[in-house]
């Protein structure tokens, strides 16, 4: 059994448009399917349209060599996964930057077409160094075709410094962050500081101390919380003994699920009249 689909677009939850110039099937008895797809484009739509700019980094046929179809019993999975190379220009210094694309779907009616896009991944951000600040981040975006499922970034940036005397050495490294998270109808939006530093006198005596705060909203329906955290961790280490001091602490306070109303405020029996009685002059 052969198929083939020419010029064909799908526009995923009006997010992200993907054109495909050939999709072509084949299947044999006793053989795995065979599925393949030239000529695909990518484009982010709405307010992700400013993305749109990291669509060049792509090859022109992201279906080439590389790419990967994967059927399952219960779908197909196809996508590409490009790395970019790291990028160095005097102090200007560019890494482990990779992009990915992933169209999946489903044989289960029940089941919507889903397509995700990243730019690096959490557990492995790309990495920018300008001479002696530094930071990184990572980027995805997960749709279907009732919207967006799941929105996900954060965005790293800092500096540090070493010194060494010969019989004393340090460093110190201040970095700031910013996180956002859209999943399950809620958005959390953080940011953070995070302080180090260490001093060590002959290899000897090591005195570490690290300081972090971060501060947090998280919105889910009508329900927000803003929570902050601190924690402040020092740690000795003299010759073969080491010890370590953490204090933290944590506080949040809920917000409520709507401002209350002009009726909420007014109790009619009581105080309308004298609401009323406080404006003078002809209506």
């Amino acid at each position: 059994m052969e198929g083939r689909l020419r010029d064909v677009a799908l526009v995923i939850g009006d997010v992200v448009r993907v054109e495909i110039a050939d999709l072509e099937f084949r299947a044999a008895p006793g053989n795995k399917p065979d599925v393949s797809a030239s000529g695909l484009e990518m484009r982010f739509l709405g307010d992700l349209r400013f993305i749109d700019t990291l669509r060049s980094a792509l090859p022109a046929d992201a279906f080439g060599s590389g790419a990967y179809v994967d059927v399952q019993p219960w779908g197909i999975r196809t996508g590409y996964a490009l790395a970019l190379p790291a990028i160095g220009i005097g102090v200007f210094s560019l890494a482990d930057v990779s992009l990915r694309t992933e169209l999946t779907i489903p044989f289960d009616p029940g089941k919507a077409l889903s397509f995700r896009f990243s730019v690096s991944e959490r557990q492995r951000p790309f990495n920018v160094t300008v001479s002696l600040f530094g930071g990184g981040g990572h980027f995805s975006l997960l749709v279907d075709a009732a919207g967006v499922i799941e929105v996900e970034g954060a965005i790293e940036f800092g500096g540090g410094a070493a010194l060494n005397l010969g019989v004393a050495s340090g460093g110190v490294t201040v970095m700031a962050g910013v996180r956002f998270e859209v999943r399950d109808k809620g958005a959390k939006v953080g940011g953070y500081l995070r302080c180090n530093g260490f001093l060590s006198v002959l290899g000897i005596v090591t005195v570490s101390v690290e300081f972090y705060l971060e501060l947090t909203y998280e919105k889910h329906g009508n329900e927000s919380v803003v929570r902050g955290r601190g924690t402040l961790t020092v740690s000795v280490k003299i010759a073969f003994f080491s010890k370590s001091v953490s204090l933290e602490l944590e506080r949040s306070f809920s917000g409520a699920p709507g401002d209350p109303s002009f009726v909420d405020c007014f109790d009619k029996e009581t105080h309308w009249e004298d609401y009323c009685l406080g404006f003078d002059g002809d209506p």
